[in-house]
C-alpha cells in the first residue's frame, strides 16, 4: 500500500514537470510566432514584396535551427 502511495506521488511529480515544460515551451512557440508576425508585418510595411519577405523569414528560419 505505501509503495502504490509512492509510486503515485512520483507519478505525480513527473506530470506536473513535463506539464511545466510544456507550458514553457507553448509561450516560447507564442512569442516567436508574435515575434515573426511582427517583423513579417514591418517588412510588408516598409513596402517589400511577399517573395522578400519569404525569402528574408527564410532566412530566419534556416539561423534559428
Amino acid at each position: 500500500m505505501i509503495v502504490l502511495f509512492f509510486v503515485a506521488v512520483v507519478y505525480q511529480k513527473r506530470l506536473k514537470k513535463e506539464r511545466r515544460a510544456r507550458k514553457r515551451l507553448q509561450e516560447q512557440l507564442d512569442l516567436e510566432i508574435k515575434r515573426r508576425t511582427q517583423l513579417e508585418e514591418a517588412l510588408k510595411a516598409t513596402g517589400a514584396s511577399s517573395e522578400q519577405v519569404r525569402a528574408i523569414t527564410g532566412m530566419f528560419e534556416s539561423s534559428s535551427l
